[in-house]
């Protein structure tokens, strides 16, 4: 029955759903000003009214299928790529005779169901005799609009510029070998005005200019995922370009703007342009914006800048609470009454700071520090309500974007599927039923109501919901996930002192009821250690907060956790300058392909191995742990690990000179197989003398690694040859780094890894929750676990232990997946 009453209700909100589309389609100006506010010119208005309009509107090329509608006109124009056993590309062409000079970004709106099948979408520009063309992944499946800024184009051939562009390409390039389809909507080419600015001029050096790189990609995804449209420009082209067409100007980190660009803001603030800004040492800036900045602050402890919570988040549609580990800040103070603070920060014990985290004045809103990598759903929100509180016609499109994404769980591509598949799963946890059906109630209750808010107009509420619902959906999900037994759980802690510095306690006893078996503190770098170490010099850490090893033991113990200190190999991040500099005398750092020593040990030198060997060493005999775990475990690059200690070990080794070093052994040098072959043969002689190392004290004591998912390519670019570790059973598992947010590649990853010889029982997939790579939401943890088990693996790695993983992950699994045994029913 509840099958049937989900079929009725997904056909009644469907046909709701599928009336606010069409009046989406019609191009109705006041419901979506997002889109009717910039300026916009259609590529291609879709009215095609039969199959062979569109096929004449997009010529199938090379063998490719020809377009056709789909069921529905209004649903734009289908693409078939018959994956499976056809070719590794299809691409169709679109005529036109455009001046796109004018335009800086285009969108493509699109559907893609399997988006497993399709590796890469490129778009080309045809003018005269060359191509502009830009390449790039889906987000997911389902629908979505690609943001293209034309500064992502790269050039083919010798265009004779954007006023002459006679063709639009669309490729779609082979993933998995499946079936699959793009389905196209809408292709725009666009003037944004929203404007994300990167720190070029205004950042000092190359170091802080890349951060700037890492925040503008960073900014312009989360931007993109709430579907907000937006271009980005250089210092120098704002300077040059001017931003005359801009409402709205977000520096992501942008530390000194030189003076001709400060005049360009400062003339765009006072025709009524407003700012977000995020972490700056500009005091003029500040100024402008009727804020005071203040001293430059560096954290004192782990964990000092937390979280920061909004004091009134429902006047800016914002989160509550975000979670961000900072260890820096700039805060800005209200220099008037007409500026005041929004947001102040917590430490990681949940305590008031009195730093100011974001403040707003008539100009804006700026922030403390930069946005970092976690909590990033909530960040994405965040952005949104900030965005449209200077620029509302953002609401409209993020409104439309989550009626499409609605009720989305896992791999589910729509809400019925979703409720089907908490269902079906319910049937087999009566524990749960009941509370489940409430949940699931509430969900298609939510829907309706967004369909109502979306068709009153009143996309900010859309918006809201859309969050609601999808934590109604989740809980009901969690619950019915079944738990295996016995399974190792892990979870690296890269602070190497738990989640509440100086109570190791609180952290063990906390996962310990989340159904966590194994903690990995990270408690030693190549030349300092967060532990009583008498061979490593001994961290901030160390000093403020004792022996994190032993305290983690001794808590882990009380509640039943293994411990397998994980130990970052060669590294010298934290090290004193001192001992940095002692090594550099002794020739025992790595060089650079220019001649620069690099803050790493060099893995070659016996030296280096010794001191490695003696800490493992140190660390087994005196403590009671049950694994060691090696990270780092390589070289950093291909181009690193150059000098002339390196040339002289591989020349003996190799048993003749080289005579053009260092380009004969990289990239094609007539060496640089064997050099490759080399490196990879010094790491894992290394991790066999490790492993002679343990037995030697205690054979019990397990040896793992943190390797590269992305295997054996690893072991050519950066010497780790895991595979082979694997195989000669050098280690007792390993946890590859398969971070990423789709379960196929997930899948992909983790197939090829356990089938490798030897790997059988030691395949321990490490799940990116928080990592650079990936930041997932509880649902998409839950299905890689799923997977991991599919795929016979006897445990899986979570990274990383930090507030995220604490209050939006951990509770969803522990009430399932990774429900305890005392808990079953």
């Amino acid at each position: 029955m509840s099958r049937v009453l989900n079929g009725v209700f997904s056909s009644f909100c469907f046909g709701r759903f599928v009336a606010c589309r069409l009046l989406v389609a019609a191009g109705i100006g006041l419901i979506l000003g997002a889109w009717a506010q910039a300026e916009v010119r259609r590529l291609d208005p879709f009215t095609y009214t039969s199959n062979e309009e569109a096929a004449k509107g997009w010529k199938a090329q090379a063998g490719t299928p020809a377009a056709r509608l789909g069921r529905h006109h209004a649903q734009g124009v289908v693409l078939s790529c018959p994956f499976e056993s056809g070719s590794d590309r299809y691409f169709w062409d679109h005529p036109v005779q455009e001046d796109l000079s004018g335009f800086n970004g285009f969108e493509v709106d699109l559907s893609c169901e399997h988006p497993a099948a399709v590796r890469a979408v490129s778009v080309y520009m045809k003018s005269g005799k060359g191509w502009y063309v830009w390449t790039g992944k889906l987000s997911g499946s389902g629908r979505q609009i690609i943001p293209i800024m034309k500064n992502d184009f790269t050039i083919e051939g010798e265009p004779s510029g954007w006023d002459r562009i006679e063709t639009v390409r669309i490729s779609a390039w082979k993933g998995e070998p499946l079936d699959a389809a793009l389905i196209l909507h809408a292709l725009d080419a666009r003037n944004n005005e929203i404007v994300v600015v990167q720190g070029t001029l205004s950042a000092p050096n190359e170091t802080e200019r890349t951060a700037a790189r890492r925040g503008v990609r960073r900014m312009s995804a989360w931007l993109q995922a709430v579907g907000i449209p937006h271009d980005v420009l250089t210092d120098e082209q704002v300077m040059e370009q001017g931003v005359d067409r801009v409402r709205l100007l977000i520096l992501p980190y942008n530390p000194k703007l030189p003076k001709k660009e400060m005049e360009t803001i400062r003339l765009f603030t006072e025709r009524g342009g407003r700012l977000l800004v995020f972490y700056s040492s500009d005091a003029a800036l500040a100024e402008l914006m009727h804020l005071k900045l203040g001293e430059y602050k560096s954290a004192k402890g782990i964990g000092q800048w937390s979280s920061f919570v909004f004091e009134k988040p429902e006047a800016w549609h914002v989160p509550v609470e975000i979670f961000q580990e900072s260890w820096n800040i700039r805060p800005v103070y209200p220099a008037d009454s007409s500026a005041r603070i929004i947001a102040r920060w917590k430490n990681v014990s949940g305590e008031w700071m009195p730093d100011p985290a974001l403040t707003a004045g008539p100009q804006g809103v700026w922030m403390s520090h930069i946005l970092l990598d976690d909590d990033a759903l909530a960040k994405q929100r965040m952005l949104l309500g900030l965005v449209a509180h200077y620029y509302p016609e953002v609401w409209a499109r993020a409104a439309w974007l989550c009626l499409h994404r609605a009720g989305r769980i896992a791999s589910a591509n729509s809400l019925g599927e979703s409720i089907e598949l908490i269902l079906s799963a319910s049937r087999d946890q009566v524990r749960w039923q009941a509370q489940v059906d409430v949940l699931v109630k509430q969900a298609r209750r939510l829907f309706s109501r967004m369909l109502d808010q979306f068709e009153a107009r009143k996309f900010a509420e859309v918006a809201d919901d859309y969050v609601r619902l999808r934590d109604k959906l989740m809980d009901a999900y969690a619950l019915v996930q079944t738990p295996k037994s016995p399974e190792f759980r892990g979870v690296w802690d890269h602070t190497g002192v738990g989640l509440y510095p100086g109570d190791w306690n609180k952290t063990c006893r906390l996962l310990a009821q989340q159904g966590v078996t194994a903690i990995f503190p990270n408690i030693a770098w190549g030349g300092v250690a967060h532990f009583e170490s008498r061979l490593l010099p001994r961290s901030a850490t160390f000093e403020r907060y004792g022996d994190q090893l032993e305290q983690c033991v001794k808590a882990a113990r009380r509640y039943g956790l293994e411990v397998h200190p994980w130990i970052i190999c060669w590294n010298l991040t934290g090290a004193p300058e001192e001992e940095v500099n002692r090594f550099r005398k002794e020739d025992r750092l790595l060089v650079t392909e220019n001649g620069k020593t690099y803050p790493w040990l060099n893995p070659v030198h016996p030296a280096n191995q010794e001191l490695g060997r003696a800490v493992i060493r140190e660390i087994v005999a005196r403590y009671d742990i049950d694994g060691v775990h090696l990270d780092y475990i390589r070289f950093p690059g291909s181009n690193v690990g150059l000098g002339a200690y390196t040339r002289g070990r591989f020349e003996r080794s190799l048993g003749r000179s080289v005579r053009q070093w260092p380009g004969d052994v990289l990239r094609n040098g007539a060496y640089a197989r064997a050099f490759a072959e080399w490196r990879a043969g010094v790491i894992t002689e290394y991790v066999r003398d490790v492993q002679h190392t343990i037995r030697d004290v205690k054979p019990a004591v397990r040896l793992s690694a943190a390797v590269y998912g992305a295997y054996p390519e690893c072991s050519r670019t950066i010497g780790q040859d895991w595979g082979e570790w694997v195989k000669r059973r050098y280690v007792d598992f390993v946890a590859p780094m398969n971070y990423t947010q789709h379960g196929a590649e997930f899948r992909r990853l983790v197939s090829g890894q356990t089938a490798l010889s030897g790997a059988r029982g030691r395949i321990y997939p490490g799940i990116g929750v928080t990592s650079t790579e990936s930041q997932l939401t509880a649902d998409q943890v839950i299905e890689q676990i799923d997977i991991a088990r599919d795929l016979n693996c006897p445990g899986f790695m979570l990274f990383d232990l930090d507030p995220t993983l604490r209050d939006k992950i951990l509770p969803s699994l522990s009430v399932g997946i990774m429900r305890r045994r005392q808990e079953e029913p």
